[in-house]
């Protein structure tokens, strides 16, 4: 369990430039090893539970079967799968990659991220 800041690399599976990356979205990430659900297997699955308010917490975002890309810049790359549900469609599962970088407390300055990251993320 660690606290970071999480920017969503694709949209539904497909790589995002970095001029169209959304906004970080800062809370706790844990890890979970899940033997429940449509996987049918031992899944392990990263959650980021963000604050919102005073004392209220919401479940932002999910990854599962996470793997760790090689990172440039002191950030922390994490591909896996997200499962997207939308009316009439079902759920569908896309290829997901977290930019992850660690932070104490939500307004602690960083330093921008370099043009190296777009080269570290896997092309499928």
């Amino acid at each position: 369990m660690f606290y970071a800041e999480v920017t969503l690399l694709r949209r539904e599976g497909r790589r995002l430039p970095q001029r169209e990356w959304p906004a970080p979205v800062y809370g706790l990430v844990r890890v979970q090893d899940n033997a429940h659900g449509n996987f049918r297997r031992l899944m392990r699955s990263l959650t980021l539970h963000e604050q919102i308010g005073v004392g209220s917490v919401r479940h932002a975002l999910s990854l599962y079967d996470p793997y760790f890309l090689p990172s440039a810049d002191g950030a922390l790359l994490i591909a896996g799968i997200e499962l997207c549900s939308a009316a009439g469609q079902g759920v569908r599962e896309h290829g997901q990659v977290w930019l992850c970088r660690t932070r104490a407390h939500h307004d602690e300055s960083r330093e921008p991220l370099s043009a190296l990251l777009d080269r570290h993320q896997p092309e499928t």
